[in-house]
Order: C-alpha cells, then sequence, then structure tokens
C-alpha cells in the first residue's frame, strides 16, 4: 500500500507516547490519518488509522516572525527514535510560512549523543532500519522543519487565492472560499493527480525495502521498475480559520486509483486532519 507505508515513513520521527505529564499551558498540534485501500480485482483489502501529536508554544515575538517551540507533549521517557533528539527545537516562523531552525548546534550535540548511546557510527546517517517500522536514522538538524511541516498549521497568510502545495502528491492546489462552518471561514481546494508521484512514491519505498534488507538498488533503477505505474483520482485540502486568523484545523484528503503496480490495481483512500487544541485540554482529553 504506496500511501500507507510512506505516511509510516514519515511519521517515523514522531514517536508519541499518551497521556501526557503536566506542562505549562500552549497548543498540542493533534494530527491523526486513516487510510484504506482495496484491490480492483476483489482479493483484497486493507487499512489503517492512528495519530501523534507536536506541541507548540510562541515563546518570542519578532519583527520578522513568531519564534516557537515544538517539542514532543507527554511522558519524555518513552519517546523513541529521531524524536529523542530532534526536539525541543526553536524555529523563526515568517509571516510567509516559511521556517528557520534558530538551535541547530543543540540538536547536533543531541544527535551525536543519541548515536554515541546506541554506538552507531557516523556512516548510519541516512540508513533506514526495522523495528516497529520503517525508520531512516537521520543526523541533519534541518530534518526536524520536514517533520514539524507535517503537522503545520502555519502555513502563511491564507487567503481565497492562495497557492497550497502538497508534494507528497505532486500538485500544487489554489485556495476558494468553502461551505460556512460556525468555528470560522473555510478555505479549500482539490485538483487532480498525475502518474509522476505515484512512479516516484512506489521506486522510494522499493529504495526503502531494498537498504532494509541489505541490498542496493539506485533511484534511477527504480524509478525505470515503476514506469508502467499510472495514478488516477483526486486530492484536496481545507483550512478552517477563526475570526482572529488562527487556523484551527487542517485536513488532506485523497481519492486516488493506482494501476501497474506488481501487475495488480487498487483503489486508495486516505484522510490527515491536524487541529490545534490547548495543552490543558489535551491532557484530560
Amino acid at each position: 500500500m504506496l500511501f500507507s507505508r510512506t505516511f509510516v515513513c514519515m511519521l517515523a520521527g514522531l514517536s508519541i507516547a499518551f497521556p501526557a505529564l503536566a506542562s505549562d499551558p500552549h497548543y498540542v498540534l493533534v494530527q491523526s490519518y486513516d487510510y484504506a485501500s482495496k484491490d480492483l480485482e476483489g482479493r483484497g483489502s486493507g487499512s489503517g488509522s492512528g495519530r501523534t501529536a507536536l506541541a507548540e508554544r510562541v515563546i518570542e515575538t519578532r519583527e520578522d516572525g513568531l519564534v516557537i517551540e515544538y517539542s514532543i507533549p507527554g511522558d519524555q521517557d518513552k519517546i523513541r527514535g529521531n524524536a529523542m533528539w530532534m526536539y525541543p527545537a526553536r524555529v523563526l516562523v515568517a509571516p510567509d510560512g516559511s521556517k528557520t531552525l534558530l538551535n541547530a548546534g543543540e540538536l547536533k550535540e543531541r544527535n551525536l549523543a543519541w548515536r554515541e548511546s546506541a554506538e552507531w557510527p557516523p556512516e548510519v546517517c541516512g540508513q533506514w532500519i526495522f523495528t516497529w517500522t520503517a525508520i531512516q536514522i537521520l543526523c541533519d538538524p534541518r530534518k526536524v522543519i520536514e517533520e514539524i511541516e507535517a503537522t503545520d498549521m502555519r502555513p502563511g497568510n491564507l487567503a481565497v487565492g492562495t497557492t497550497i502545495a502538497l508534494p507528497q502528491y505532486g500538485v500544487e492546489l489554489v485556495l476558494g472560499e468553502g461551505e460556512p462552518d460556525d468555528r470560522g471561514m473555510v478555505l479549500t481546494a482539490t485538483g487532480t493527480v498525475s502518474s509522476d508521484f505515484a512512479q516516484r512514491q512506489a521506486a522510494q519505498a522499493e529504495v526503502i525495502a531494498a537498504k532494509i534488507n541489505g541490498e542496493e538498488l539506485a533511484l534511477e533503477q527504480a524509478l525505470a521498475d515503476a514506469a508502467s505505474i499510472t495514478a488516477d483520482g483526486e486530492v484536496g485540502v481545507s483550512f478552517i480559520i477563526d475570526e482572529n486568523g488562527s487556523i484551527l484545523k487542517r485536513e488532506e484528503r485523497y481519492d486516488i486509483t493506482v494501476t501497474g503496480e506488481d501487475n495488480e490495481g487498487e483503489h486508495r483512500t486516505g484522510r490527515v486532519t491536524v487541529f490545534r487544541v490547548l495543552y490543558d485540554d489535551w491532557l484530560i482529553g
């Protein structure tokens, strides 16, 4: 299942424990996801769901943006994987949504200590291992920005006509006004997918699988092997924005048919939702 494997890998850095411990009041970005696939030949189906969380706290307001500290909420002793060294991360978020890591030096030191505790040599950086899921050993502090983007509720000033990129689907969408919601204004956009992104995701998944199995597979070869894959369908994104301009909810969704992979075809649907709640409310929930 192309999307489920990709999404699990994307979340590898966010190893979350519930419930949380007491903390200073701030926000938690709660991300939930679900997906389903069905073989077009009626021979099988699959589905899955889960959630992650990332704490968000504004610690400084500057002329060039907000300094936000991102951290993993919950019992810190239960955090695993790359999240052990990536957080807390202090990030400058500019008005246009662009992000700059401010404490890269701290992250480098924590990464080194993390690898030394596991007796991993520098060569392990970038390699894939398999525990409860496929995890890539990351060492570049800038990678934390990619992890934060997965739960991004600060993509810049949003309005009708704003272009939103969904790189995981290979599309850029222009927001329009949606049906009103009691919580605020709704901005939404939909678009069609091309086969290129499905071929690239399938190829990347095969490269990762090969590395886990101790084999070498060049991305170029994997892309050539995936050239027969085609994709057709729709992806979309929507935001709910309150009267103060704060994003309360972000949702991405897809409904896609993929053919040509392993001489089979699948109908795949899925949704990724992020909403912001007060830390104290998250503790109670």
